[in-house]
């Protein structure tokens, strides 16, 4: 025979907890190596008796941000992107409701997204 505490605890008297929601505000960092051409840079040409001709550059002063932002896409214009292919299968592809269902979700989480920062770094 159970005792009242077990009889309260167990899992046919169990109470499913009701769905709440709350307002969040997510912070995610992600990170991506690319190659950046660029001319905004210093070279100096020397010459060396065991080397020869030498030349090296400096980037200590390029804008590499500008570079970025010229040259690749960001996380937001990837993500508007997105959107924008996404609408269009909608609007042009016969789906299930399953993935129509998926797709406007994708669609939804697309949006409320801005980018904080962008920090570009020589390696």
């Amino acid at each position: 025979m159970m005792s009242q505490s077990q009889l309260n605890s167990a899992p046919w008297n169990e109470k499913e907890q009701s769905v709440i929601t709350r307002d969040c505000e997510i912070t995610e960092t992600v990170t991506r190596k690319v190659t950046l051409a660029t001319t905004d840079y210093s070279a100096d040409s020397d010459y060396d008796d065991e080397l020869g001709a030498c030349s090296s550059v400096d980037t200590t002063e390029t804008d590499w941000v500008a570079e970025y932002e010229e040259q690749e896409y960001s996380i937001i214009e990837l993500l508007s992107k997105l959107k924008e292919y996404v609408s269009d299968d909608l609007r042009n592809t016969n789906h299930s409701p399953r993935r129509q269902k998926e797709l406007r979700k994708l669609l939804l989480v697309c949006d409320s997204w801005k980018q904080e920062d962008v920090c570009v770094e020589e390696i």
